[in-house]
């Protein structure tokens, strides 16, 4: 548990990085170009999350927060070595229907006034899911990011010097 927790820290802030600014040729070699779920995914596992009676649903109901579906993402893998190697990235996604823990997944909280509150990790496995752990605000303010691409996609646009904000659904190629 506590090495799975570790690597989960590792993916958001690696994630994180990715989402930030840390650029690269990328592209994605299925149909979808987005890092993040499809919108049928997206509806599976938020359905999942809705009709959970376990370890999330009494996280979220004690806190008083409540995830915001479109947030819901994927974590992935960027091995920094293999980049130093070949100078290309190779996105992959982390435990994706692994056998063990099934899909890990990473979705924004918001709290009772719909203020970021923090990141929720969790998997999805034979249609359940299981909480991982979650980042949130403390008293003293401080936190993790936010997960959702909402929340930067203006500090993205400038990072990448565009006139306007890059669309979710938009496959682009950047170079350094």
């Amino acid at each position: 548990m506590r090495q799975i927790l570790k690597y989960t820290c590792l993916s958001a802030i690696v994630f994180s990085l990715f989402i930030a600014g840390f650029t690269n040729t990328c592209f994605a070699e299925e149909e979808t170009s987005s890092v993040y779920v499809s919108q049928e995914e997206r509806r599976y596992v938020a359905d999942i999350l809705k009709n959970d009676n376990g370890d999330i649903s009494r996280y979220l109901d004690y806190n008083g927060f409540k995830i915001v579906e479109a947030s819901i993402t994927p974590v992935y893998w960027i091995d920094p070595l293999d980049y130093s190697k070949t100078n290309s990235i190779e996105i992959i996604r982390l435990y994706d229907n692994n056998t063990k823990y099934g899909s890990l997944f990473v979705v924004k909280l918001i709290d009772k006034e719909e203020n970021y509150a923090g990141n929720l990790s969790f998997t999805i496995k034979d249609d359940t899911a299981c909480f991982m752990g979650a980042t949130i605000i403390t008293d003293e303010g401080y936190s993790h990011s936010s997960c959702s691409y909402a929340d930067h996609a203006e500090r993205i646009r400038k990072c990448l010097k565009e006139t306007q904000i890059i669309p979710l659904s938009k496959s682009f190629h950047y170079q350094m």
